[in-house]
């Protein structure tokens, strides 16, 4: 990495602690890491008995420019890298390979649609609870909430189902975001009731098995 003392110029690079990052090309070394131990958000529910990977930033001072950042996943898949408008700081995403995204669809669908069925009262607890690891705090805050849509209905229906945004942060741990439409129809008062969904859920291997983690609702009209 060249650099200059009698230039301002500095790249900050916020990455997954298992990814290699580069700055033109080269191979930025740990000595540039200002701060380490740093946490993903979408992992906070994930027990530390996993092997969680957290944030490592580094600080480069005195470039020539800000060059391009670049960066590889632990599985060697490159990275994508976004930079902050605001902070200036580039963030390196830990997309997983979305050939392996494939192995999810069915998964994520039916946890879903199931917790989107619970909360309007048309399944049981047990339809999404099954998905949902017991000791997580996911599981006991559904568990225990109430169903907050009451009105009676004849019919529910999900539209423009779309999987996306496929994470691997380890062989352990992944997220995927999906979005959807559901609809309602109370077909008696000639109602019909539209929610769209869109939801991040993170997934943890336990004992060879993929469970829930984590349900995060993302934007829009969810339920």
């Amino acid at each position: 990495i060249s650099c200059s003392t009698q230039s301002k110029a500095k790249a900050v690079i916020n990455a997954p602690s298992n990814a290699k990052v580069y700055l033109n090309e080269k191979l930025v070394a740990d000595s540039y890491i200002k701060q380490s131990g740093l946490s993903f958000e979408e992992l906070a529910y994930i027990p530390d008995d996993f092997d969680k990977p957290e944030i490592v930033k580094y600080q480069i001072d005195g470039l020539l420019n800000e060059g391009t950042v670049t960066a590889t996943g632990y599985l060697g898949n490159e990275l994508s890298v976004i930079k902050n408008e605001k902070t200036g700081e580039y963030d390196v995403i830990p997309q997983g390979v979305q050939e392996n995204s494939g192995e999810f669809d069915e998964l994520i669908t039916n946890v879903a649609l199931a917790y989107s069925k619970y909360v309007t009262n048309d399944v049981s607890f047990s339809e999404v609870g099954k998905y949902i690891n017991s000791d997580s705090l996911i599981y006991k805050a559904i568990s225990s909430m109430e169903v907050h849509w009451y009105s009676s209905h004849e019919k529910y229906e999900f539209k423009n189902i779309k999987t996306f945004d496929f994470k691997s942060y380890s062989d352990d741990i992944v997220s995927y975001r999906i979005s959807f439409d559901h609809y309602v129809y109370r077909i008696s008062a000639g109602k019909t009731f539209h929610y769209p969904c869109d939801y991040t859920i993170v997934f943890a291997k336990k004992n060879n098995n993929w469970m829930v983690y984590d349900i995060i609702i993302n934007s829009g009209n969810n339920i």
